[in-house]
């Protein structure tokens, strides 16, 4: 499928979705390291996408994901300093994301957590230089830096999971994302006193899982929260539209109501 016959059979191909499962790459390794002929290598994940896009230019949607097992299994079959699974490397994303971008509407990357956790990726910065239509984002268990961001004015969507983000207050991101409708960010990490402030967001889920002193919420037009987080010293929401909260605080014996209005 990822061969030029392919991309001649379908030169009007808009959405890509690939999926790799851990359970290939294994086999691959095992068969390498049990064979001396190379020519039995499966081939990668990243080779396969570039096969795949190679002539591929008006594409809307692309998905790329790596199944992520269990920690027992990470731990005893898999080595830590390979990166041909680590799909946010900014080098991997340079030699195809220009080529795409013009028409892509929705973007998804699952990393390869083993891969990706010790590796900061630029791919934001990429992301924002290159993708000035797109409207939704996903982005899946990786290293983030949150510098060198243009503003992404048609982006309405947005969802970071599994993620270690370097931007402890959300200074460039509230920047960078003014538009958002729908946020969903889950297990967020390395943020200090992050601050949501978005004008236009309606929909917004937070589990926040580091413990930072202060949470702040400024969002006008919010109609939907649900936020989950340890207790921190001060928590202020500012949403007077706001009609569905869902607000859930782990160690309530420290942590005090001071001033709520719904």
């Amino acid at each position: 499928m990822a061969s030029k016959t392919f991309n001649s059979a379908f030169p009007g191909l808009k959405f890509i979705n690939l999926q790799w499962r851990l359970k290939w790459y294994l086999e691959s390794r095992s068969r390498v390291s049990s064979s001396s002929n190379s020519s039995q290598f499966t081939p990668s994940l990243k080779r396969v996408f570039l096969n795949l896009v190679s002539n591929l230019s008006a594409l809307e949607s692309v998905c790329i994901g790596v199944e992520n097992p269990p920690p027992d299994v990470l731990n005893a079959d898999v080595e830590d300093d390979g990166d041909d699974l680590h799909i946010t490397d900014g080098g991997f994303v340079k030699e195809w994301l220009p080529r795409v971008s013009g028409a892509l509407k929705l973007l998804s990357l699952s990393d390869f957590w083993v891969q990706s956790s010790t590796r900061r990726s630029e791919v934001l910065s990429l992301i924002s230089a290159h993708c000035q239509n797109l409207i939704e984002l996903e982005l899946k268990n990786a290293w983030l830096s949150g510098q060198n961001m243009n503003a992404m004015p048609m982006l309405t969507s947005l969802t970071l999971e599994l993620i270690r983000l370097d931007d402890k207050n959300l200074t460039e991101f509230n920047t960078s994302f003014p538009n958002l409708q729908v946020l969903n960010l889950i297990d967020v990490r390395g943020l200090k006193m992050p601050m949501i402030h978005l004008l236009n967001l309606k929909t917004c889920h937070w589990i926040v899982t580091d413990s930072p002193s202060y949470i702040c919420i400024i969002t006008p037009n919010l109609i939907t929260l649900r936020l989950e987080c340890r207790s921190p010293a001060a928590l202020y929401i500012e949403a007077p539209l706001c009609y569905n909260l869902h607000l859930a605080v782990d160690h309530l014996n420290a942590f005090a109501v001071k001033n709520l209005r719904i």
